[in-house]
């Protein structure tokens, strides 16, 4: 009966809870992961649910700091600002609000027990190889989050793969597809080829001085050096304030008196069982079931110590049975009503009642153990607490004064060392910046176009207190300018010449190339033409072989009724490869191994496919309504 959970808490969300628990959520945007819309400030409605502008905005940082942390030096951070960008943030919200709703519109429900399941196997949860409630909190709370919105989320995500999961399981690929791209895959081509060298052109592309020279006066602005700031700035924000709020244990202590429903933990009863399983309606066959229920419940109640040997035997629950048909802990609305009425009208552990009928069949069923309910102690969700109420304070504040430090912003004028001592902020300090250079928070379009105003420069005086987004102001003042300038020419001759050398180089290695490429199509080989070896490659050794994945592509795009045929492509330091095709062997066979990671990558193509075209359906239905401004930044973000 608890088979699907258990397998369930194998799968992907097992493996992708760490991954949301390590990533550092934005700390004002957890609870609206979970609130949904406040107001008249939102950017899509799913059916009649919203996605707030905060949401929005909250999970778009998320997307940012995770693809920072998985791409490291490599990360770009102007890929995320475009609308693109926005977009596929927006769409993903929008798809997983409406396949929940598809959930919960079937009657889906993800138990106690799932979620419990799931949460009991994430490492980072663990101690010692055990699930660690204090550890479990602890990572939470350093967070900002409950218990009770994390495992809302997982329950959320429980709900949308269990909507997804007759895609999955349903999916059927054909063996003869499998078997043809297998055998396109283990496919194999003859090639040899020949190069056309840049460096055999490089006497004949050196520019002169006047041609350096004129282009130098062509490309002014590719070699002025632009305009830049050094500059003081702070910054005034809930995260920034939550830094000098520390609760006190009065405050904490209160906040948990007042809250104890939110740290409650119903009753959980530890019970075995031996399940007579019935598949149909068959009114025969659920009598027959009853009577073999009551046959064993015989030999359970005159020996009652045999129940864990009787379970192995008899029960036809293949996710128990093994374990003599204990269930483990699970409060009531984990299991199905019948089920649970019997567990928990029991008085004491070792009692045992049946056959109880379920719509699996008939259980025998003995009561292990009894957890009572109980409320979380305050040293185990303290933390969590501390967290809530800096939040809360310092959002108080900012909101508080977020217009009297715009204020004083602008009356101290010239100096912003006495707005940071008011509010118990520090002035921080840059190098040289260029508006295409400034990191976070300052690269902001309507910030930068204030340090980089006349007033700003000229007179050294405070810019205007900017909404850089996430409730984020930011004050700053130009502490040095630099003008832009054009650099002489003696500073970037060298580079010109190397620019222009190279350029005539590949123009007239190009040229030769397909001078050559159009020669020997026509069969007409000049004399002197040097092919390498002739070599038989798989699909990876070509891509080995030649060192660009398009050109090994493209080889295996080749048309192969009549050879040779010939492809070209540009190596990276600008000479022009000709590659000809002389042979294609296709193998009678291929590997096992091979047909069934073909027929698994095939499976996960079609289901992806399908998936999107339910998600698309379930949007359709829902009546999806996005705002004409959804996707204009509100601030840096």
């Amino acid at each position: 009966m608890l088979e699907a959970i258990r397998e369930r808490a194998q799968g992907w969300i097992a493996k992708v809870i760490l991954v949301l628990i390590v990533v550092p959520f934005a700390l004002w945007g957890i609870e609206s992961y979970f609130s949904g819309s406040s107001g008249d400030d939102w950017v899509a409605k799913v059916g009649d649910v919203k996605i707030s502008r905060q949401q929005f905005s909250n999970v778009l940082q998320d997307q940012i700091e995770r693809l920072r942390q998985a791409q490291g030096p490599a990360f770009d951070a102007a890929q995320t600002r475009t609308p693109q960008f926005r977009k596929q943030v927006l769409d993903g919200l929008v798809e997983r609000d409406a396949l929940i709703q598809a959930a919960q519109q079937a009657g889906l429900v993800a138990t106690d027990a799932q979620v419990a399941s799931i949460i009991g196997q994430v490492p980072a949860f663990q101690e010692n190889g055990k699930f660690s409630r204090k550890l479990y909190g602890q990572l939470l709370a350093a967070r900002g989050m409950t218990p009770a919105q994390f495992e809302n989320q997982l329950r959320q995500d429980i709900l949308v793969e269990t909507w997804q999961s007759p895609i999955v399981v349903g999916e059927w690929v054909p063996p003869s597809l499998t078997a043809r791209m297998a055998a396109l895959l283990a496919q194999q081509r003859e090639v040899s080829w020949v190069d056309v060298k840049a460096s055999d052109y490089a006497k004949q592309s050196a520019p002169t001085t006047a041609e350096v020279a004129a282009y130098y006066r062509a490309h002014p602005q590719d070699y002025t050096r632009p305009a830049a700031v050094k500059l003081h700035y702070v910054v005034f924000s809930p995260a920034v304030l939550a830094q000098g709020v520390q609760p006190s244990d009065a405050q904490i202590q209160q906040y948990y008196q007042d809250h104890q429903a939110q740290y409650a933990q119903p009753e959980e009863r530890e019970a075995s069982h031996i399940l007579i399983a019935v598949n149909g309606t068959d009114p025969a066959l659920w009598a027959a079931a009853k009577a073999r229920a009551e046959q064993i419940l015989a030999q359970v109640r005159k020996n009652p110590a045999d129940f864990a040997a009787l379970a192995k035997r008899y029960s036809q629950d293949p996710g128990s049975a093994a374990n003599g048909g204990n269930l483990g802990f699970f409060t009531r609305d984990a299991m199905v009503k019948p089920f649970a009425d019997a567990v928990f009208a029991m008085q004491k552990p070792g009692e045992i009642v049946g056959p109880v009928k379920s719509q699996f069949g008939y259980h025998i069923i003995r009561l292990d153990a009894i957890k009572p309910a109980q409320t979380l102690p305050m040293v185990q969700v303290k933390g969590s607490i501390a967290a809530i109420l800096r939040q809360r304070e310092a959002q108080s504040r900012y909101d508080r004064d977020a217009d009297d430090f715009s204020d004083k912003v602008y009356e101290e004028g010239k100096a912003l060392a006495p707005v940071a001592k008011r509010y118990g902020l520090s002035v921080q300090s840059t190098d040289w910046i260029t508006r295409a250079g400034a990191p976070a928070p300052l690269n902001n379009a309507k910030l930068l176009d204030a340090v980089f105003a006349a007033d700003s420069i000229q007179k050294r005086q405070n810019t205007e207190a900017v909404d850089v987004g996430n409730h984020t102001l930011v004050a700053a003042r130009v502490v040095d300018y630099r003008a832009p300038q054009l650099q002489p020419l003696s500073a970037v001759q060298v580079a010109i010449t190397q620019k222009l050398t190279a350029q005539k180089e590949a123009q007239l290695t190009q040229q030769a190339g397909t001078r050559l490429l159009g020669q020997l199509r026509q069969g007409l080989e000049p004399p002197n033409t040097r092919w390498t070896a002739f070599k038989q490659l798989d699909r990876q050794q070509m891509l080995q072989q030649l060192g660009d994945a398009e050109a090994a592509q493209q080889v295996f795009r080749l048309p192969a009724d009549k050879l040779p045929v010939y492809t070209s492509y540009v190596l990276p330091d600008g000479s022009w490869r000709i590659v000809r095709l002389t042979r294609v062997v296709t193998p009678a066979d291929t590997s096992p191994d091979l047909r069934s990671a073909v027929a698994a990558g095939l499976k996960q193509s079609y289901v992806r496919a399908d998936m999107d075209a339910a998600a698309a359906l379930v949007k359709a239905e829902e009546k999806v309504q996005i705002r004409k401004n959804a996707l204009e930044p509100t601030g840096s973000e």
